[in-house]
């Protein structure tokens, strides 16, 4: 584990909104219309009800109820893809 004198490591998970329009039958990445990423209020409680559903975690609008999720998001219409990612960083002690 890397140390840094005077911090101590912290993980920050994210989640990243792609949305997408449809063109013919294919689902394809579209501009976001705002901040696409966020920091999610509750995701260990949403991480153990999609456990067993990964396709459900990035396709189902499970965000919808997230006060941290951004109005543009909770309001697209069109399909998406939805990724979740932990950073690891640093702050101070």
């Amino acid at each position: 584990m890397v140390t840094i004198q005077g911090y101590r490591p912290t993980s920050i998970t994210r989640v990243l909104f792609v949305p997408q329009r449809w063109e013919g039958d294919y689902a394809v990445t579209a501009a976001p219309q705002g901040d696409s990423t966020w920091e999610p209020d509750d995701l260990p409680a949403l991480l153990a009800y999609y456990k067993d559903f990964e396709d459900a975690f990035k396709y189902e609008r499970w965000f919808d109820d997230d006060p941290a999720c951004p109005d543009w998001i909770k309001n697209w219409d069109g399909p998406f893809c939805v990724q979740v990612f932990a950073v690891r960083a640093f702050e101070p002690r």
